[in-house]
C-alpha cells in the first residue's frame, strides 16, 4: 500500500487486519474457497465445512495457466473435495473468474440467485485482507447486504507476501475494486450487532459443562503453567454451540477455549522427563514436521471428546472418515495436545485418553496419518503401504 494510506489510515488498517485475522465465524450458507496457493487452502475449507459451519462449498476461480502452477482451477479443486467424500451436490463450481475482483462478482451472483445471507471467505492469511475488502465492494456493487466472515488459511504467510498485497490494495483501490476502510469498519460494527441466537453465553456453558469447561477464567488460572496469554475480554469469541449440543456432550467432551501455540511450544515447556508430570513421550521424529512446528491453535472454542467413539476401535482412519457425519471431525494434533495438558492442570491431575490413541486430522510430510494419546503424551504416525514396500524372499 502507498505510504500515504499507511500513514494516514494506519489505525483503520490495523483494525481491518485484526478483523480478517480473528473474525468470529458464524454458521453460514456457504464457505468460499478462493483459487490460489495450490491446495494450501483446502484444509481450512474442509475444517469449516466439516465443523458444520457451512451448508455447502463454493470453489471459485478459472485461472488455468501453466505459468501459474499455484493457480488450480475450480473444476480441479472440486475434484479434491470429492476425494474427501464431500457430496457433489454440496459443491458449487465457479470457473469463470480470472482474478479476485471477478471472483467477488461471480460469487455475489450465486449469493443473489440462491438468496444467501451469510458466507465464509477462505483465502491465505496474507491475501485475506484484500479478498475481504474486494468481496465487500462486490457485495455493494451487487446491491446486497449479507454477512461475510473471514476464516483464513494461516500457515503460509510472510512479510514479503503481505507487503505485496498491501501494494495491490492501493492499486486496486484506485480502480474502485476495494471497499473503503472506514466503510469496512462500519460494516463490521453492523455485522457484530446482529443476533447471536445460535451462540451460547459463557456463564450458561460453564454451568452445563461443569469441570469439562475450560474458558478464559480457567485458562487464566493455569496460564503460567501452559505458557499462554489469555485473550482480553473483548477478543473472546462467542461459543458456537447450542445448549442442546452442550447438554448432550456435558459428560463425554471438553469445551475449551484455544490459545495460540504449537506442539513444539508445548514440548519445549513440558519436556520428556517422566519424573516431571505431565510430559511428552521421549521421541523427536515430529519436531521438524509442519503439524508440530508450524500449525498453531486458534483462540476459538472447541468441543473435544474425552472418549473413543464406539465402533471405531481398531479401524483404519480412512474407514472412519467415510462414516463420519458432518458434526464430527478428527481433531488437529495441536488441539489434542493442548486439551490434554490444559485438562491435566485444570482437573489437578486427570489424564485424557490414558490408555488410548486418537486419530488426528494432520499428516506428516509423507502423507501418513497422525495419532496421539496415552501417557506420557505420545505422537505417532500410521505408516501406509507404498510401492517401496515388498518382499525380497529368502530362497529355500
Amino acid at each position: 500500500m502507498g505510504r500515504r494510506l499507511l500513514t494516514i489510515m494506519s489505525e483503520e488498517l490495523d483494525k481491518i487486519i485484526a478483523i480478517t485475522s480473528n473474525d468470529t465465524v458464524k454458521k453460514s450458507d456457504a464457505v468460499i474457497w478462493l483459487e490460489g496457493d495450490a491446495l494450501f487452502r483446502k484444509a481450512e475449507v474442509l475444517r469449516v465445512y466439516q465443523a458444520g459451519l457451512a451448508d455447502c462449498i463454493v470453489v471459485s476461480g478459472g485461472v488455468n495457466d501453466p505459468q501459474r502452477p499455484n493457480a488450480i482451477p475450480a473444476t480441479k479443486l472440486a475434484e479434491e473435495l470429492y476425494k474427501e467424500g464431500i457430496p457433489k451436490e454440496k459443491v458449487i463450481v465457479e470457473a469463470v473468474s480470472q482474478n479476485t475482483f471477478a471472483q467477488g462478482v461471480e460469487v455475489m451472483k450465486i449469493v443473489a440467485g440462491r438468496g444467501w445471507q451469510k458466507i465464509i471467505l477462505v483465502a491465505s492469511l496474507y491475501h485475506q485482507l484484500r479478498a475481504y475488502l474486494t468481496f465487500l465492494q462486490a457485495m455493494k456493487n451487487a446491491g446486497l447486504k449479507i454477512k461475510i466472515y473471514n476464516s483464513p488459511a494461516r500457515d503460509r504467510n510472510s512479510k514479503e507476501l503481505f507487503a505485496d498485497e498491501l501494494k495491490k490494495v492501493e492499486a486496486y483501490r484506485a480502480k474502485g475494486h476495494i471497499y473503503p476502510l472506514e466503510d469496512a469498519l462500519k460494516y463490521q460494527a453492523w455485522k457484530e450487532t446482529q443476533s447471536y441466537d445460535n451462540y451460547m453465553d459463557i456463564a450458561i456453558a460453564k454451568k452445563i459443562m461443569g469441570k469439562n469447561f475450560i474458558g478464559p477464567d480457567e485458562l487464566k488460572a493455569i496460564s503460567a503453567k501452559l505458557g499462554i496469554a489469555v485473550p482480553v475480554k473483548s477478543r473472546i469469541p462467542r461459543i458456537p454451540f447450542t445448549e442442546e449440543v452442550l447438554k448432550k456432550n456435558r459428560h463425554n467432551a471438553v469445551l475449551i477455549l484455544g490459545a495460540k501455540l504449537t506442539i513444539n511450544d508445548l514440548r519445549a515447556r513440558f519436556g520428556i522427563n517422566p519424573k516431571y508430570k505431565p510430559c511428552f513421550y521421549n521421541q523427536d521424529w515430529y519436531l521438524k514436521e509442519d503439524f508440530a512446528a508450524k500449525r498453531s491453535l486458534r483462540a476459538q472454542w472447541y468441543l473435544v471428546s474425552k472418549n473413543i467413539t464406539s465402533g471405531t476401535r481398531g479401524q483404519d482412519p480412512g474407514q472412519i472418515k467415510k462414516s463420519l457425519t458432518r458434526i464430527y471431525n478428527f481433531p488437529s494434533a495441536v488441539l489434542a495436545a493442548f486439551t490434554f495438558f490444559a485438562y491435566y492442570f485444570h482437573t489437578k491431575g486427570e489424564i485424557l485418553w490414558p490408555h488410548d490413541f486418537i486419530w488426528c486430522s494432520d499428516k506428516d510430510k509423507n502423507g501418513d496419518q497422525i495419532y496421539v494419546g496415552c501417557y506420557p503424551f505420545n505422537i505417532h504416525r500410521h505408516l501406509q503401504i507404498r510401492s517401496c514396500y515388498g518382499l525380497a524372499p529368502q530362497i529355500l
